[in-house]
């Protein structure tokens, strides 16, 4: 019974796959940007079919099923018959790791004005005594070391579900009186963390790792996550307007309907993300990586796209009124009904005509 439920499963996939992917071509970038596999290696030649086929029989027989479902759904979670083999097949169930991460502590840095030579036991019980009345669970701020300066740094341990509310007290100055002037997430590790919905705004993030975290509706504006870990990770509705995104990984990163009004993502990686619906107005998108991305009417209106690569990317319906795409790559890029004006710089020699005619307002 095990056998025949399996076979049905992947019977079932490969039907939905079809109807998801209807050409080799956009079949190809889905492995290729979401399995980091080149397709004409892992499968044969033939009919659409057939080599959809392949692809299901070579991923049930390496163990990457659960990825393939995973990347096709992400890269295309429109689609009516994919989405009911997700709700259908999906695995609901939780991990031994989603449970963990239930129940996980991360580590805050808080910076204090003072002098580390004089920061006394006294001092560190009288803040980890406030942060746990405050907060009304046990904090855990058994490590202090110091700034270059000589300033103290206390290694704050909370459970992860506290974060927001911490970052709400320095926010709204009520740890001003422990001398806590710094509230600092960088190189933190939050892989895989649930903060829906989380207030942000303003936050010190570089270098963490938000890999494959869940930061649907997120406020996160005016916040530093240059060369922040984002691969995979839903931000969905987030709030991103004039964060800095500098040099950040959002590899395959979920951003449909994100505010990404004014942000920096100068050199980010942006490889098969889904932007569906975006608002990128007025972004700097300098030498940003695109390739593969969804960027279906988004808003990219006045937006700064310099040297990004936009090969395969898809772009139908997009705003590109006042956008700057001098010398960016535009390959196989689809602008099938892109709307753009007089203050559109396209790349030299870009044909605009040959390639695509798109709706001029």
């Amino acid at each position: 019974m095990a056998v025949m439920a399996h076979q049905k499963k992947l019977e079932e996939l490969h039907k939905a796959l079809l109807d998801a992917y209807r050409t080799i071509s956009s079949l190809r970038q889905m492995v290729q940007y979401g399995l980091d596999e080149n397709l004409e290696e892992i499968v044969g030649s033939g009919t659409l079919s057939d080599i959809v086929f392949d692809l299901v029989q070579w991923a049930d027989s390496c163990g990457k099923l659960d990825k393939l479902i995973q990347v096709a759904y992400r890269h295309n979670d429109g689609n009516p018959l994919l989405k009911a083999f997700v709700n259908e097949y999906g695995n609901h169930s939780k991990t031994v790791v989603e449970q963990e991460l239930e129940h996980r502590r991360i580590t805050v840095r808080l910076i204090i004005d003072g002098d580390f030579e004089d920061f006394s036991d006294a001092d560190q019980e009288k803040l980890q005594t406030a942060i746990n009345n405050l907060l009304r669970v046990k904090a855990d701020t058994a490590i202090i070391t110091k700034t270059e300066s000589g300033s103290v740094i206390a290694h704050v341990e909370l459970p992860e579900n506290q974060l927001e509310n911490l970052y709400s007290l320095f926010s709204e100055g009520k740890l001003s009186n422990l001398g806590v002037i710094e509230f600092d997430l960088s190189d933190a590790d939050l892989i895989g963390a649930n903060l829906r919905d989380v207030d942000l705004r303003g936050a010190s993030l570089r270098k963490a790792d938000l890999s494959n975290a869940d930061l649907f509706l997120a406020d996160l504006r005016d916040a530093d996550l240059r060369d922040v870990d984002l691969v995979g990770a839903d931000l969905r509705g987030a709030d991103l307007r004039k964060t800095d995104l500098k040099g950040a990984n959002l590899y395959l990163a979920d951003l449909v309907g994100a505010d990404l009004r004014g942000a920096d993502l100068r050199d980010a990686d942006l490889k098969g993300a889904n932007l569906r619906d975006a608002n990128l107005r007025g972004a700097s998108l300098r030498k940003t990586d695109l390739r593969g991305a969804s960027l279906r009417k988004a808003d990219l209106s006045n937006a700064d796209l310099f040297l990004a690569d936009l090969y395969l990317a898809d772009l139908r319906g997009a705003d590109l009124r006042g956008a700057d795409l001098r010398d960016a790559d535009l390959r196989d890029t689809d602008l099938t009904i892109v709307q753009y004006d007089e203050r559109t710089i396209w790349p030299d020699g870009f044909d605009l005509i040959k390639e695509i005619v798109p709706v001029r307002v």
